[in-house]
């Protein structure tokens, strides 16, 4: 694993899609932002 990152934890998370987003498009974006 790369200096200073921690694996990603095990959860669950919960979100309303914005209008006009896709639910691809939300997955995308949440994995950019959390690094996986």
């Amino acid at each position: 694993m790369p200096r200073g990152r921690t694996p990603a934890g095990d959860g669950l998370l919960l979100l309303d899609k914005p209008e006009g987003w896709t639910s691809h498009d939300v997955v995308a974006r949440t994995r950019r932002l959390a690094a996986t």
